[in-house]
């Protein structure tokens, strides 16, 4: 069973993340409602695929709440290049999925998503490098 982290600042997102995930056969290894968490997630449970907002706090300060899910996004790439990332964002101008793909994500899903699209991009994320 493929684990994954949900990674989001709302709960009720997370939660309806969750749900179409676990429809798919998916396990929640974690959830994160910020980058900082995230970041100290992915590394301690290695998750087969990370779903990830866009903006959201930083409480380290270390991170721009307007963009701290694009850094997480480098960061979590640079540690493990193989990492598996789907931005799940309601930042849906151009300029900002572009820099998504550009900073490692595998797909792209505007919120409020819709189930179908995001299984899709779950495909889209097993699909070899």
């Amino acid at each position: 069973m493929k684990r994954v982290l949900i990674v989001d600042d709302s709960a009720v997102m997370r939660g309806a993340i969750a749900q179409v995930l676990r429809a798919q056969g998916y396990e929640i290894a974690g959830e994160a409602g910020d980058a900082d968490k995230a970041l100290a997630l992915y590394g301690s449970l290695r998750p087969d695929l990370v779903t990830m907002d866009i903006v959201m706090p930083s409480p380290s300060g270390d991170l721009d709440p307007e963009t701290a899910g694009l850094e997480a996004v480098r960061r979590i790439r640079k540690s493990d290049p193989k990492a598996r990332i789907i931005v799940i964002s309601a930042m849906t101008q151009k300029d900002f999925m572009t820099e998504a793909i550009r900073a490692g994500a595998r797909d792209f899903v505007a919120k409020p998503f819709n189930p179908m699209r995001l299984r899709e991009a779950l495909a889209r994320a097993e699909e070899p490098f």
